[in-house]
Parts: C-alpha cells; structure tokens; sequence
C-alpha cells in the first residue's frame, strides 16, 4: 500500500571517525536538497567526536542503540569496509521499528546531493518497496576499467545507495539482507561476494515493488560517468538533460583529484568537462569540513585491546573457523594476541596460530607450501619473515616469537629470497602494461616469488642475499 508525500522520510549514512567530514558534507547537502527529511549518522567506531551535536545538520547513531547481534563479534569478523556496510540493514531496521519512519534512504558518505530525491518519492507513491540504482545502463564498448566484467563481479546494483518503503514485506526484506551480512558481508569476489552487493541482485525476483531507478541523474560516479554528460545551468547541474539528484564520489582522493578515482582508469578530471567543476567545489567541502584532522582518526576496532593491529588474515580466520571463534570468546580484542601467539603445532621452528591464519587464508601460500607442519615447513618460515611480514606489515607482537624460535633452532635452514624488495621494484613497470594483461601478470608472478627456494646451493644466484 503506498504511503504519500507527507509520509515521514528519514535519511541515513554510516562511516567510522575517519570519514566524518564526508558524512558531513552529505548531510549538509541534504538538508538543502530535501529540507523536510530528517538525518542520521551512525559511527561505526568509538562514539567520541569533539564535536557540538547540535550545530551539525544531522543526529549521531552509535553501535549500542542497534539491535545488533553479538556486535563485538561481527566487528572483528570485518574489516573497517565491510563492518559498515554489514551494519546497514540493523540501522534500516532501527529507523522503521524505533522511529516510526515511512521511508529509509541510505547513502554513501562520499555521496553530494544536488536537487530534490522526486523521482524516488514518486516510485514510493506508486507502491514501489525498495528503489536500486544499476552500475550502468548502458553497455561499455572500450578496454579500460572497470570493465562490464569488472562491475559483473561487485554487483549489478551499486548499494551505496538503497531506498526501502514501509510495506507488507519490510520486514522479510531486513531480516533476510540481515541473515547474509552477519558472516557473508565480505570482499572476496572470487567467490562471487561483494560485500551486500551481490546479495542485493536477489531482490527484484525475491521481493515484490522492487523499483530499478535509471534515471541518469542519480548515483552518477566513475562507473558511468563516461556514459553521462554533466552541464551546469541556471538551474543547477543537469545530467544528459535531466537535474542532477546526487554524485558519488568513489575512490576519490580530495587532495589529488586529478585520477578521479583509484578504483579506475578510464578518465581523469581533464576528460569530464564540467562534472570537473562539481567535483572540486565538493574537494573544498570536504577540507572545510574537518577532512586533515577527521581523516587521521585510527579506527577503533583496528587493534587489539593492548593497541596490537590485527591484519585482515585473522579476521578470515577467526570467520571462518568455529574453533577459533569458540577459543576467543565473547570479546575476541581482549584475548586475541595471546590465542594467535600460540604454537599452531609441537615442532620447530615454531608455527604460530598468527601463521595458520596467513597459511589458511592465502590460496597462493597453499599451494607454494603445501605441507606447512612437515617438508614445507622451514621455506614456510623463511618466507613469512623474509617477505609476508613486511608486505603484509605484521606487528613485531606476531613477528619476534617466530625469529626467536628461528634463529635459535639449529636445523638447515633454507637460502633467503628477497621477494619483497623486488615485487616493490617491478610496480612501476606492471602499471605501464596494457589492462588486459595486468591480471594475468600479477598472478603469475604472485605464484613465481611464492615458489620457494633450494634449501641447498644449486650453483645459481636467483635473488639470493
């Protein structure tokens, strides 16, 4: 049953400290576009800001008003991404049942808006349920990325932006996105997850009224922005024609815009005309509103209680084995650095639970070692503190009982390769390569550097110290 204009609209966003300036910026811009809808921003994160709440253009949400199942548990199974996306159906679910809202709309912090949301409001008048924005709508003809392929395996839908109606099916649509993101809010598109945005491809054949919005002026972004012409005029900004509703400004970085994003290299800030001028005017908010002292807030949920950084191997780890999840119990911060300094096994050199996980995790280590506990076990060690543990940037916490244990063992020990230093040297040279062999490239030489050396001389000096 549709709910009309007058219906009580709320706007929501989530970020962690460090993008509290974007958060900002949204809300800022729309309370001018959509004056009439109240704002919400949840932090995903330490709650404390030195900020005055009442002189900011929304109302902070913090973790413990949700209903969040075991939150400190679903905050070390994720990564600071995949955390705030994971989160996102508890906050939708919050506005509907705590506040009483009609409609919910999420976006992206790293999302401007430029004019009135009519059309979204107009697909809810007409008994729409949910509104999605597509990546494109229309085909890419060119080798650069993202290629089609490229946004195949992130998602049809981009969900930085969601809309959801009070309907008959609300609440089967919260509780069935809410049964994915508690373990499956994850980045691992070789297995066909993206965090929730593959999930979301479910929706128009799972969930009656799903509006699939294609109307160019909303979600414009690097994906689809080579397929959209932006002008200015007296009006505002208008997008192939039509009023420019709201830009997503995705891997953008405000103190060097000209790349446009990381995340491609199809354009740059020359190539869009004058979407270039939207785009530096939203650079200069984003410094206006705290970007140099917001963007260096650590992460509260990145260490472990004694200030121990946890590399995202442990958090697939500890997600993906029930026994390490049950060993770390109710507040796995607390007790995490002593569970991964333990001996995975009785032999030597010594094998951490720190080196399982990155054993566990790392398909390419599987193969080049495929028996850590026995015949690999010496070129496992060698390689984890010759290469992995500076690449990878381990704490010297996981790192100093490994070399101890290494250099006070007496069996033959491998020849060292510096890997590390090479891979690093090459980066500049594998960026200059045509796209399409950039993959191909990487994953023949993540395997070649993987193959661990002779444990005697061979008479040939291939990157040996």
């Amino acid at each position: 049953m549709p709910v009309h204009a007058s219906a009580r609209t709320a706007i929501c966003t989530i970020v962690s400290r460090n993008y509290f300036h974007s958060a900002r910026t949204l809300m800022e811009s729309m309370r001018d576009a959509q004056p009439d809808w109240e704002r919400f921003v949840l932090i995903v994160d330490d709650p404390t800001l030195d900020i005055d709440p009442s002189r900011e253009a929304m109302r902070l949400v913090s973790l413990s008003e949700l209903d969040l199942p075991d939150a400190t548990k679903l905050l070390f199974r994720y990564n600071i991404l995949e955390a705030n996306t994971a989160v996102k159906p508890w906050l939708l679910e919050w506005l509907f049942e705590r506040h009483g809202f009609d409609r919910v709309l999420y976006l992206d912090p790293d999302i401007r808006a430029f004019s009135p949301f009519e059309e979204i409001v107009a697909a809810f008048d007409r008994g729409s349920s949910m509104v999605l924005t597509p990546h494109l709508t229309e085909p890419i003809h060119d080798a650069y990325r993202p290629t089609e392929l490229d946004i195949l395996k992130t998602g049809a839908y981009n969900l930085g932006f969601i809309a959801l109606a009070r309907h008959p099916q609300i609440n089967r649509i919260l509780s069935w996105w809410q049964s994915h993101l508690l373990y499956d809010c994850r980045i691992a598109k070789h297995e066909g997850i993206f965090v929730d945005q593959k999930w979301m491809e479910f929706a128009p054949s799972l969930f009656d009224d799903v509006c699939i919005l294609r109307h160019p002026g909303y979600n414009i972004a690097y994906w689809n922005l080579m397929q959209r012409e932006v002008r200015s005029s007296a009006g505002g900004y208008l997008v192939n024609g039509l009023p420019l509703r709201f830009f997503h400004f995705s891997g953008l970085n405000a103190r060097d815009p000209r790349p446009l994003s990381k995340y491609q290299n199809r354009l740059r800030l020359k190539d869009v005309g004058e979407a270039a001028d939207l785009i530096l005017d939203y650079c200069r908010d984003l410094e206006r509103n705290g970007l140099d002292t917001f963007g260096k807030i650590p992460y509260a949920f990145g260490r472990f209680a004694d200030g121990t950084p946890i590399n995202d191997c442990l958090r697939q780890f500890y997600r993906s084995r029930p026994g390490a999840a049950k060993a770390l119990g109710e507040n796995p911060f607390e007790c995490g650095v002593a569970y991964f300094n333990q001996p995975w096994d009785g032999g030597e050199p010594l094998l951490t639970r720190f080196l399982q996980a990155v054993w566990e995790t790392n398909g390419d280590a599987r193969a080049a070692f495929p028996d850590p506990c026995g015949t690999s076990r010496t070129v496992f060690v060698r390689f984890f503190l010759d290469d992995y543990a500076i690449d990878a940037r381990v704490p010297e916490t996981f790192v100093k009982p490994i070399r101890e244990s290494w250099e006070s063992w007496n069996g033959p020990k491998p020849k060292r390769r510096r890997m590390g230093g090479i891979r690093r040297a090459l980066h500049p040279l594998f960026k200059k390569l045509p796209t399409s062999m950039q993959e191909f490239t990487k994953r023949f030489l993540r395997r070649w550097f993987l193959v661990p050396p002779p444990a005697e001389p061979t008479g040939k000096r291939d990157f040996i110290s």
